[in-house]
């Protein structure tokens, strides 16, 4: 009778504990509808690329978006609520992004017949190449990926837009090069697959004058609609971020071997190796300034440093390179020096060539009738040029980014003593430089010799970072320069 009891209760025991068991188990399966686990840990909330393209059959969390980064004043690297970007590979074919809150997840894709294709082709530092863009809602049209490679895929919740572009390649570019922010040293690649890709650029001098940072398919940005997203990576207190300041250059100037590696576990990482020696470079003035009686014919006071004060403009990425536009009196001359002051001052030897003298110590003559002449010193090739001046608008105001378009040039006016332009312009931020090209290689990049008019003065670039913007508005515009003055004004019939 007592085996018989024992029995009944270790029967009954075992059927409880199954029972238990099942109950787990269901409790389980309840938790995994609710909360998708990844490896057997519960996806957190967020935004989820996922899909064929990606490899992805659930929402693993390599596949998860960052917050989002967008272009502010100043080009300055901003946090935008609602934007989730992601740099990931992709194989051709289909792919979704997934809002999961909780135990809601939002399978999102084209909202029919928004999605559509544009290609800013490398035009005003956007990127070259196609973008694709759309309006996203739950249970859409599915994102395709058309070929497989590398890509940026960016929702922004707040205008309801998908955008995403394949990386053709990354370049490297900034200060630290020979060639600073003015032409980028594209990277090949060595790498690419799911997980991993690398990126490398070999025999590339880099010197101790400033950064570098990397960008995608030749540019900086992709402009949308309503914000701009950016197309570079750089540095935030050593991490990578869209938009980012400058890597800082090695400790010793050489050649230099630089990967750009990125995992789908950790994101971008960089690395540098010194391949090689370079010799160091020639040291150049931080400043020039202009003396003589072409610019004072009164008695010798044009040659006199306390009655005179003219600085040329230093030139941005150029450290060789000043230039000026200025009032010069008809049989006067001039020369230059690194300061006010009579100490490595120079001036021309023998006649001009197309405008253009070699460097040595004789006065430098006006070439012509009292006016504004256009002067330009360049210390890498021991050249002075002397010619007319030429002043532009580009942008967005004019509707184009072409370097010395004739429809954008300014008229120079010396009986009133002013670079004029009068014409129709849209509205937008203004964009104007002053160009020179007598000679080849001299003027480069018209940002580089760009200035702005703010509070009625007229303001240069120099060496400085990119200037306050002023906008002009639609219709007939009349801009007037005065560089004798230095003052300019914008005014609307």
């Amino acid at each position: 009778m007592e085996k018989n009891v024992r029995n009944a209760i270790f029967r009954f025991s075992w059927l409880f504990i199954a029972a238990l068991a099942v109950m787990v188990v269901i409790a389980a399966c309840d938790r995994d509808d609710d909360d998708d686990p990844i490896n057997g840990v519960p996806a957190e909330d967020g935004l989820y690329v996922t899909g064929p393209a990606t490899g992805f059959d659930d929402l693993e969390f390599e596949g998860m978006m960052e917050a989002g980064r967008e272009e502010g004043e100043g080009f300055a690297s901003l946090p935008r609520d609602g934007m989730y970007e992601k740099f990931m590979y992709l194989d051709a074919g289909d792919f979704s992004i997934v809002e999961k809150s909780g135990a809601d997840e939002d399978e999102y894709g084209w909202v029919g017949g928004t999605e559509e294709t544009f290609d800013p082709e490398g035009q005003a530092d956007e990127v070259d190449g196609p973008v694709w863009s759309g309006e996203y809602e739950a249970g859409g049209v599915s994102f395709n990926a058309p070929e497989a490679g590398f890509y940026h895929i960016i929702l922004d919740q707040s205008t309801g837009m998908v955008y995403y572009t394949r990386i053709n390649h990354w370049a490297l570019i900034g200060d630290a090069t020979e060639q600073g922010w003015s032409a980028e040293y594209p990277m090949t690649e060595t790498t690419l697959s799911a997980t991993e890709a690398e990126w490398e650029v070999t025999d590339l001098v880099l010197r101790e004058r400033g950064g570098f940072k990397f960008r995608y398919n030749g540019g900086w940005k992709i402009t949308t609609d309503d914000f701009i997203i950016f197309a570079n990576v750089g540095a935030d207190n050593g991490d990578f971020i869209t938009g980012g300041g400058e890597f800082p250059h090695p400790e010793e100037e050489g050649e230099y071997t630089v990967t750009l590696r990125w995992t789908i576990e950790d994101g971008f990482s960089y690395s540098t190796e010194r391949t090689g020696d370079v010799d160091p470079l020639p040291e150049f003035p931080d400043e020039l300034y202009m003396i003589g009686s072409a610019l004072n014919p009164q008695d010798d006071d044009g040659w006199d440093w306390d009655l005179v004060d003219e600085p040329m403009v230093p030139t941005n990425g150029k450290p060789w390179l000043f230039w000026k536009i200025v009032w010069l009196h008809e049989d006067g001359e001039f020369k230059f020096a690194p300061q006010r002051e009579w100490a490595g001052d120079f001036g021309k030897e023998g006649d001009a060539t197309d405008g253009v003298y070699e460097i040595n110590g004789e006065n430098v003559p006006v070439p012509g009738e009292t006016g504004y002449y256009m002067v330009v010193v360049n210390l890498e090739t021991n050249q002075i040029a002397v010619t007319e001046p030429q002043v532009y608008l580009i942008g967005e105001t004019v509707d184009s980014w072409d370097t010395a378009n004739p429809d954008a040039l300014f008229t120079v006016d010396n009986e009133n003593e002013i670079l004029t332009l009068t014409r129709e312009l849209e509205e937008a931020d203004l964009r104007m430089y002053a160009w020179f090209d007598h000679v080849d290689d001299w003027f480069t990049d018209w940002w580089q010799h760009e200035f702005m008019i703010l509070d009625g003065e007229i303001e240069f670039r120099g060496r400085g970072d990119d200037q306050e913007r002023v906008q002009v508005p639609e219709g007939e515009n009349t801009i007037n320069l005065n560089f004798i003055t230095n003052e300019g004004s914008i005014t609307q019939p």
